[in-house]
């Protein structure tokens, strides 16, 4: 505000000093005159510092509005981390191994055994992988290290054939839920489509958030979950649907 002051009398003294040669080499503007001009000017220049207060104003008020909002993302942020049992130093150094990891792979550097030892495997373990800023690089990053391997993407055996529940805890997702029960976490869509429309336990819930499985990246501790089973016969359906489903996720507005 003091800027933007100086520069208001900044600009009436530049006014006034082109004004006063020309008064007086032509003497054609009287005192009367010259008191107008004055006058109309003083009166700019209020108007301009009455806008310049206002405009300091509302900024002072975005900046506690900000202040408040980044403050308020900072506390996600750490729950979101807690969730999956890190903090924003022990992110950072899974962020590392997970790109290092990620560089190799697409590059095909050294051989798939090597990248598994060197932190592949030790990131499919860590709950870390379910945050949005790894869960669908990380399902990029193993179905190329699978394809590298030239593993078929399904066994071939049935997988849970009886089917069964699970609850869910604390930290879990649909893509770690996957991979535990099902040995492979492509098998996520399968499990949300079965409870997209109501988990087992639903009766349990008032809320209609806990009853459902209406967005996969959203699930809650102490929702039991079915795990329908999967026959060989069924894996490429599954994975056709799991195509669709993903690509439509991807074109869906946010």
């Amino acid at each position: 505000m003091r800027i933007i002051h100086k520069f208001a009398w900044l600009f009436l003294s530049f006014l006034l000093i082109l004004t006063f040669p020309y008064v007086s080499l032509s003497q054609e503007i009287d005192q009367a005159a010259w008191q107008k001009l004055h006058d109309e000017l003083a009166v700019d220049i209020i108007k301009l510092l009455s806008r310049s207060d206002s405009l300091s104003a509302k900024i002072d008020s975005l900046k506690i509005i900000l202040d408040e909002k980044s403050s308020n993302l900072e506390l996600c942020e750490d729950d979101m981390l807690a969730l999956v049992g890190k903090t924003k130093t022990s992110i950072v150094d899974f962020r590392r191994k997970f790109e290092e990891t990620e560089r190799k792979i697409n590059n095909k550097t050294g051989s798939p055994a090597d990248v598994r030892e060197s932190y592949f495997d030790e990131i499919s373990d860590d709950k870390a992988i379910c945050l949005p800023e790894f869960s669908a690089r990380f399902m990029s990053m193993k179905r190329k290290l699978e394809d590298w391997e030239g593993k078929p993407l399904y066994t071939t055996t049935p997988i849970n054939p009886g089917g069964e529940t699970y609850v869910v805890v604390k930290g879990d997702c649909l893509f770690s839920i996957a991979r535990l029960k099902y040995g492979s976490l492509y098998f996520w869509s399968l499990i949300w489509e079965a409870n997209r429309n109501g988990v087992a336990n639903e009766s349990r819930f008032r809320d209609r958030k806990l009853q459902t499985i209406e967005d996969p990246d959203h699930i809650y501790p102490g929702q039991e979950l079915y795990l329908p089973p999967i026959n060989p016969s069924q894996e490429k359906e599954i994975e056709n649907k799991l195509k669709n489903s993903w690509k439509e996720r991807k074109q869906k507005p946010r």
